[in-house]
């Protein structure tokens, strides 16, 4: 079960760096804070424990900061403060649409072999 979530997280992180590289024209929306990351709602001084939930699921606070921390410690920094915002959105986005679609794997009683997602996680390597 492990190995269909890794591989499911593994397909879903390579779409989606995928989609950002081929993806060069802006935003059609017309809302300031989407277009302009600088205009991006600030976040309260204090985020509650719970940030998000999925069909009863949690996405906490410290998800998140663990997250944010490692994105900053494979950046080679802390993230400045004025993209703070737009990057805790984003990273609630991205495991908000993990959580479903790791519930739809479970719902769909989706097994994969280990020997397809070791073959997927070489094809993702290269």
């Amino acid at each position: 079960m492990f190995r269909a979530i890794t591989l499911v997280f593994i397909l879903f992180v390579a779409a989606a760096c995928s989609r950002e590289a081929t993806n060069t024209a802006p935003p059609a929306s017309t809302d300031a804070a989407a277009t302009d990351p600088a205009a991006a709602k600030p976040l309260p001084e204090k985020l509650p424990d719970v940030l998000a939930r999925v069909n009863g699921e949690t996405i906490t606070l410290k998800e998140v900061e663990d997250f944010v921390r490692n994105l900053e410690g494979r950046a080679g920094g802390p993230m400045p403060a004025e993209q703070r915002p737009q990057v805790y959105r984003g990273v609630i986005d991205q495991m908000v649409g993990y959580k479903l679609l790791l519930q739809e794997a479970r719902a769909r009683k989706v097994s994969v072999l280990d020997a397809e997602v070791e073959a997927k996680i070489d094809e993702v390597r290269k």
